[in-house]
């Protein structure tokens, strides 16, 4: 989802390395990671449950992918622990933009309506404890379908 806030001001404020956003929106209009990537972060972080946003991902983003400096998964954000493990790339303070929710029925195969609490849970799990958290959408918890 596009992002109304200076991320470029907070990145340098906190000093952060990376950026970890979960759900990736359609990556034809100006999302996050978009604007991820015009900011000085290092690498940039997407995990969508949507193949047809992550194919759509991987033609917009191909540069970047190439570069090494974005990477994309195609999977469920329940499962973002394996990918936070997998990589000494958050031993660097990270933002992260937790922004992954199902509010409508086109999206399938999903574990969790709302998986803030996985999410946290998988960031909880890193050996940094200073990371930033963003989280968008607070009004799923209450109403998964507003």
């Amino acid at each position: 989802m596009p992002i109304e806030f200076d991320l470029e001001s907070l990145r340098t404020k906190y000093n952060c390395k990376n950026y970890f956003e979960t759900g990736l929106y359609d990556p034809r209009k100006e999302v996050s990671s978009k604007t991820a990537l015009k900011c000085n972060f290092g690498k940039v972080f997407s995990i969508e449950i949507r193949e047809d946003r992550v194919n759509l991902g991987r033609e917009v983003f191909k540069e970047e992918i190439e570069s090494g400096r974005y990477t994309l998964y195609l999977d469920d954000s329940t499962n973002m622990e394996q990918y936070l493990s997998n990589t000494n790339d958050f031993d660097e303070r990270t933002i992260f933009f937790l922004d992954a929710h199902v509010d409508n029925s086109s999206i399938k195969n999903f574990k969790r309506k709302c998986p803030l609490f996985e999410e946290l849970s998988s960031i909880k799990g890193l050996n940094r404890k200073d990371h930033i958290i963003l989280v968008d959408d607070l009004r799923i918890i209450k109403n998964a379908y507003p």
